[in-house]
């Protein structure tokens, strides 16, 4: 049977803040028509309020208890992003790949201070301060419970899940108080909810398969080890550096020298290691060894949408032109819809600064909310289909599992979906609920017949995710069998990297947000055969079919092909 997968903290190690059903247009590439509006929520349709449905109340949250909430700010700029985006992204453009910097980027886009200041001053009244990056789209709002409760209108409660998790929450949506909605749209919901961890199973892959299964070893003789670059991993549960010592010892390895952001929150200190970081920084490395890696780790007090945005914000400006592995998201469905423009509001400034954000997309298939809604031993219950944030956010390159077959010469022999019905385990993929389709998410089997209203589909791309095939790694003392597609997501950052390397090296530009690229290599007729088209199996939901499918995207890498056919595309002005 299969183990639960490491990225449980897709499901758990991160807490993501849940957001009210209010946004603003203008995200990377997602076109011109919005959203329908969701249905009204109840606990039978709102994994959010199904959890609090299922908890235990414990009584009102202390008066000075610390909350914030992120605030959707009117901003007339955010067109004009898209569209200096988009060009950025079309090799037949004068503005190709013409990045900004984090300075650059806050001159030319996001509300003006004045506006700022009338928010700031009409909270500062109400006793909650303010924080703002000039730029963004969003502030943070903060202050002690009872002003919170007062301005917002909301009542903030202890509760214990089925699980035994602790949590505050507020059943209401907060309220924009009547003195902002000029320049408010919308504000988040205020919970700090996390669900249990698991640990990584046994097992594993060595970085010889690896290398040999995805055709990475033939992309490494002509672009080197991914020096010059630079990986971030979104940490979260702490490393040791022993543990890392023992994984490349194994494998003849270069030694890993991991740098902690010093913009993020202190290394969290474990005795054991983390299993999430551990798997995480072996994978990136056995693919690119020579790439600067860097942890950004996550700070560990309470956890709302607040913290999180600041956090992937601060992350994005302090690292223009990385690669990102991140290996946790959340139900779109409890993070609402403002929650999900946020997140995509940030994602569209990486793709300004040049950079790429690879996400898994859970481990429950299609069923991502129900173990957030805290269904247990009920059977899968179709309102519950979900995608999961960040990865369906269009900014950001959603990538799904599959279970990977090796030759004796351990080159790639076959892959299917990811699916377990015994362990209800499998890689996610959905349809978002917030997002239209993108301009981009276009070829065969993009257009299908579960998704009628031409929203965004994840994931976009796919590798080994399974933990029957999963990659050997040492983590928190033990060899072990890395798995999820917080496994999966590692494995295509470390592949971008060197793709870059590549491009670099022959003087071209990096692929930065590489999604327009990558669906138009496998909708043209490239040089090279890019991807393994996956088309058996399943995720419980929406089956494999040939070309694009709501299982798997377009693939897996053939990682030498895909570089040779980026560079074509580039050079040929984005035609393939």
């Amino acid at each position: 049977m299969a183990r639960p997968s490491p990225l449980r903290r897709l499901l758990g190690a991160v807490i993501l803040p849940l957001l009210a059903a209010t946004a603003c247009g203008g995200a990377v590439g997602v076109g011109d028509r919005p959203p329908a509006p969701p249905a009204a929520a109840t606990a039978g349709n709102d994994p959010y309020l199904a959890i609090i449905a299922h908890s235990q109340d414990l009584g009102p949250v202390a008066a000075d208890l610390p909350l914030s909430t992120v605030l959707q700010l009117r901003d007339d700029s955010q067109g004009r992003l898209s569209h200096d985006v988009a060009a950025m992204y079309d090799p037949s453009s004068p503005n190709y790949a013409h990045f900004l910097t984090p300075a650059e980027y806050a001159a030319r886009y996001g509300p003006q201070p004045g506006e700022i200041n009338a928010v700031r001053g009409y909270l500062a009244a109400h006793g909650i301060s303010v924080d703002w990056q000039q730029g963004n789209s969003w502030l943070v709002a903060a202050g002690p419970a009872a002003a919170m409760e007062s301005t917002f209108g909301i009542d903030v409660r202890w509760y214990r899940a089925l699980d035994g998790t602790r949590f505050f929450a507020a059943v209401r949506d907060l309220r924009v108080p009547a003195g902002l909605t000029g320049q408010v749209l919308g504000a988040s919901r205020v919970t700090n909810y996390q669900p249990d961890k698991f640990a990584i199973p046994v097992g594993g892959l060595t970085p010889t398969d690896v290398l040999a299964a995805y055709d990475v070893s033939a992309l490494r003789d002509a672009a080197g080890d991914g020096s010059g670059q630079t990986i971030v991993v979104w940490g979260l549960d702490g490393y040791l550096q022993s543990d890392l010592d023992q994984f490349t010892q194994k494998y003849a390895l270069p030694p890993i020298a991991v740098t902690d952001a010093p913009q993020s929150a202190p290394h969290i200190q474990t005795k054991k290691g983390g299993p999430e970081n551990e798997m995480d920084i072996e994978v990136v490395h056995l693919l690119a060894p020579g790439a600067k890696l860097v942890i950004w780790n996550s700070n560990q007090n309470i956890r709302t949408i607040a913290d999180f945005v600041n956090d992937l914000s601060k992350a994005v400006d302090s690292y223009p032109g990385a690669i990102f592995s991140h290996s946790w998201g959340l139900c779109d469905k409890i993070i609402g819809q403002a929650g999900a423009q946020a997140v995509e509001q940030v994602a569209e400034k990486a793709a300004s600064l040049g950079e790429t954000h690879a996400a898994g997309t859970g481990d429950m298939g299609g069923y991502d909310c129900m173990r957030n809604a805290q269904v247990w031993g009920q059977p899968p219950d179709p309102k519950l289909i979900s995608s999961v944030i960040p990865a369906s956010a269009p900014g950001f390159l959603a990538v799904g599992g599959t279970r990977l077959s090796v030759r004796q010469d351990s080159t790639w022999l076959d892959e299917v979906a990811w699916e377990h019905p015994d362990a209800f385990l499998g890689g996610g993929g959905s349809i978002s609920p917030f997002f239209p389709q993108p301009s981009w998410q276009t070829g065969p089997g993009t257009q299908n017949q579960f998704n009628k209203n031409h929203n965004r589909t994840i994931p976009d791309v796919a590798a080994d995710a399974d933990d029957v095939s999963g990659i050997s790694v040492f983590s928190q003392g033990n060899w072990g069998m890395g798995n999820g597609t917080s496994q999966a997501a590692p494995i295509w950052a470390g592949i971008i990297t060197l793709i870059d390397a590549y491009l670099v090296k022959n003087h071209l530009k990096p692929v930065a947000f590489v999604n327009p690229a990558l669906y138009a290599i496998a909708a043209g007729k490239p040089a090279f055969p890019a991807f393994h088209d996956i088309t058996v199996g399943g995720n419980f939901v929406y089956p494999c079919t040939p070309g694009y499918d709501i299982a798997t995207g377009i693939g897996s890498p053939d990682a030498w092909n895909l570089a040779r056919d980026l560079a074509d595309y580039e050079k040929n002005g984005g035609k393939v």
